[in-house]
């Protein structure tokens, strides 16, 4: 089948006998473990950051938000609005994840569109959203607060 991240995944299903089966397929799972791609907190040394801008438009709304990520010797930051805040390894781990999806949508038609630009020192991703089904920057704000 095809993941949402337009992958192709399989099960294997041993049927033992002739009734009917129920089958629960993950459409948004995405195996990170074997990603080549290295997300930008992985390339961070110590003194360094990088940046993500989160551009949200659509026929009621229009925002912009903000974050930074540090590396320090004692650790890795995220500053947001006016928060700054030390991440735990989850943390880090949900900032990696949202950075891998991030480079598998594609638009969708929706009329809200989310524009994602992320920058670290000459790298610069950039990927706009309008599909109205991942909301990658919706959940990972969600599991920072």
């Amino acid at each position: 089948y095809q993941s949402f991240f337009d992958k192709t995944e399989s099960i294997n299903i041993e049927l033992i006998e002739k009734k009917k089966y129920r089958i629960d397929l993950c459409l948004d799972y995405l195996d990170y473990a074997q990603e080549t791609y290295v997300p930008f907190i992985d390339r961070l040394v110590s003194g360094e950051h990088y940046s993500i801008k989160i551009i949200s438009s659509g026929c009621f709304h229009n925002s912009e938000e903000n974050v930074l990520i540090e590396r320090k010797d004692d650790g890795y930051y995220l500053k947001y609005a006016d928060k700054k805040m030390l991440l735990d390894a989850e943390l880090i781990e949900e900032i990696r994840h949202f950075e891998l999806e991030l480079n598998y949508i594609k638009g969708g038609g929706c009329t809200t569109e989310d524009e994602y630009l992320l920058k670290y020192k000459d790298h610069v991703v950039f990927v706009s959203d309008d599909s109205c089904r991942w909301n990658g920057w919706y959940y990972l704000k969600k599991r920072l607060e």
